[in-house]
């Protein structure tokens, strides 16, 4: 009788000690393959008054016994009081002491598998089967079947987020928190972030982890290029032993590089629920895909990725640098960048002559505060970190000066040089008002361009064809153009001055 208590005791310890049920049929949804070997610990008979008891207890093919040990023992090992206050870890560590895992008594892709001996069974993921995979091995785990075997894995591994910055006002249309969204608009040569999360599971099978090591994959697309590390932290405290590829250098462009926390456990207070962030900064280059008003169906908005290696065996016990791990799926962003086509053309006669030489600077919206440019390849960029001088810009012999690079907002174009016998242009504003949003199914950005109430286009002078007229021009203020007029109109003023008095004194002499 006493033996058979201690059956029944053995048997509800391993199902509180792993949160098994009997025999239930299970369902997975794991994209990866388990390959699962199971060894046989102690068989029996079902008990005909109770199906949750077992009779006739004898060893199975892979219980291992020390040297004058019997079940008993083993039994006495395993409900023993103090098992309740260990972890699942350490409570697991208690049972193998009593399993030959030399052979499995049997190796299984199924999750259920029926016909086996009634008895016990210890199931585990075999070493190095989930290599690479996007889910985690199944702490080791104890069934009582009856005849059944009902396998439910369960895995604790993270998700990777990847956010771009982009101004508050001009984030991602509807989907963006504080300036950070999956896709943004910046200027080639402006300085942005990118920011990585890796969100732990709030579950205390992560607990059981001896070392936690995260390696985040990061590849830009060759639009961007990257210019440094800003931040690394687990929570609110800053993670200093992270490595980093040696190609993550400032300058590098279309890079992928990664960095690797060996062990995140020193810098938590425990690993369920807890969350790393990498923040770094980059900037859009010369290569980057650029967007006209003409065409909005382009989809290679400058696309990057990150992807996460993650530890997923619990039962290692190395050290971090070599822990299994297993990857997540990338997570995409898109950073958008726009186009100003100019043509310049002489607009007095019905030819249209295109003209050249013609010079023009950019100024923001209040148009006085110059936004500087650079030429390079025909084509003008804005400066920003690029180190560049600035320069007018000036149309060429089809009368074109392109501006490539604009951040979406609002900018104001003055003609600065103007050709000798026409006059200069009022100046021109320019409005970049676009709607970006990741389409997640085609990895992708949805990009429109914004309408008003009634449906027409917000954006203005995207694609403009600058007309000049052959007309009189004033020069700059000291020119000799002004001083002549200035000259004859003091004149003609003088006259009628010296007019005046002469006919006041000859009426007074009559």
């Amino acid at each position: 009788m006493k033996a058979m208590k201690k059956v029944t005791s053995l048997i509800l310890t391993f199902m509180m000690v792993f949160n098994l049920s009997l025999s239930m049929p299970a369902t997975s949804a794991f994209a990866a393959t388990h390959t699962y070997q199971i060894y046989q610990i102690l068989t029996g008979t079902v008990d005909p008054s109770d199906s949750n008891k077992l009779t006739n207890i004898t060893a199975g093919d892979n219980l291992k016994l020390g040297e004058g040990q019997n079940i008993n023992d083993v039994m006495n090992a395993l409900t023993a009081s103090d098992m309740v206050n260990k972890t699942n870890q350490g409570k697991l560590d208690v049972i193998l002491r009593y399993v030959n895992m030399t052979t499995p008594f049997m190796t299984s892709t199924s999750t259920e598998i029926n016909g086996l001996p009634i008895g016990y069974y210890l199931v585990k993921d075999a070493d190095n089967s989930l290599a690479g995979e996007n889910d985690a091995y199944t702490t080791y785990l104890v069934k009582v079947v009856t005849g059944t075997l009902s396998i439910t894995p369960k895995k604790a591994i993270p998700t990777v987020d990847k956010q771009v910055q982009d101004e508050p006002d001009d984030a991602e249309y509807g989907a963006s928190q504080d300036g950070w969204g999956e896709s943004a608009d910046h200027a080639i040569n402006e300085r942005f972030q990118f920011k990585l999360v890796a969100n732990l599971p709030n579950d205390p099978d992560l607990n059981d982890y001896n070392t936690y090591k995260l390696v985040f994959t990061d590849t830009m697309s060759t639009g961007v290029t990257f210019d440094g590390i800003v931040s690394v932290k687990a929570g609110n405290t800053d993670i200093t032993n992270y490595v980093l590829s040696d190609n993550a250098q400032a300058g590098n462009a279309g890079i992928t590089f990664t960095l690797t926390i060996n062990d995140l456990k020193p810098y938590v207070n425990a690993l369920p629920g807890a969350q790393v962030t990498v923040i770094y900064n980059a900037h859009l280059n010369e290569n980057a895909f650029v967007n006209t008003k003409a065409d909005v169906t382009a989809q290679e908005n400058n696309q990057n990725k990150v992807k996460l290696d993650f530890s997923n065996n619990p039962n290692y016990k190395g050290d971090g640098a070599n822990s299994p791990t297993g990857s997540t799926e990338y997570d995409w962003v898109f950073v958008l960048t726009y186009e100003v086509d100019n043509t310049k053309y002489d607009a007095s006669t019905s030819e249209r002559v295109k003209l050249a030489n013609v010079g023009f600077r950019l100024y923001q919206v209040d148009g006085k505060t110059e936004i500087p440019v650079y030429k390079h390849n025909g084509v003008y960029y804005p400066v920003g970190t690029s180190g560049n001088a600035s320069a007018e810009m000036f149309s060429d012999a089809d009368g074109k000066f392109n501006i490539k690079g604009l951040d979406a907002g609002s900018y104001v174009l003055k003609e600065t040089t103007v050709l000798s016998g026409f006059t200069a242009i009022e100046p021109l504003k320019i409005v970049i008002a676009a709607d970006h949003k990741e389409n997640a199914n085609t990895k992708s950005v949805d990009l429109t361009f914004k309408k008003d109430s009634n449906n027409n286009d917000v954006s203005q002078n995207m694609n403009n064809d600058i007309e000049n007229k052959k007309g009189s021009t004033l020069p700059s203020t000291g020119g000799m153009g002004t001083t002549i007029f200035y000259v004859v109109g003091t004149i003609f003023v003088l006259a009628a001055v010296v007019l005046l008095i002469t006919k006041k004194r000859m009426h007074a002499d009559k």
